[in-house]
């Protein structure tokens, strides 16, 4: 597959998606619609920007996919459906923190410096921490306390 059909099936795909997640957010109540229909427009509009580069790209006859690293790929695959099916047992919070440093370190390459590391992981607790804040008090919706911390 080149590129410019990869980009092509990709940005169809996005659009869909986000047409799809605007549709069903519609039914939300008010406060809890906020955050999906602006996901919703993000991903409509970065589709549609991938859409027109593809159209204006020149067909290229070389593949993309011959230099995917699968393991990187199945790695992260592995890791999004751990995320998925063990925060049930596992916190979802814990586990998205544990999920943003591992794929930041497999997707960054191997680690040169103990401050990389640092970097991960601050990365990783503050996106946690901010996902949480802005769930719970912003768009006032309660997480349920799964896994490791309920009573």
């Amino acid at each position: 597959m080149t590129s410019k059909k990869l980009n092509i099936a990709a940005g169809l795909i996005s659009l869909s998606g986000a047409a799809f997640i605007y549709i069903i957010s519609r039914d939300f109540p008010e406060r809890a619609a906020i955050m999906p229909s602006l996901i919703a427009g993000i991903m409509g509009f970065a589709s549609l920007a991938l859409l027109i580069k593809s159209f204006r790209q020149v067909e290229d006859s070389k593949s993309v996919l011959s230099n995917i690293s699968w393991t990187i790929l199945g790695f992260t695959i592995a890791t999004w459906f751990s995320l998925i099916f063990l925060s049930r047992w596992i916190n979802f919070f814990l586990l998205a923190t544990c999920f943003l440093f591992i794929n930041a370190m497999v997707l960054s390459g191997k680690p040169e410096k103990i401050t990389d590391y640092a970097v991960a992981a601050a990365f990783s607790l503050m996106t946690s921490a901010a996902l949480w804040l802005m769930f719970s008090y912003i768009l006032n919706v309660d997480f349920p306390v799964e896994g490791l911390f309920s009573s």
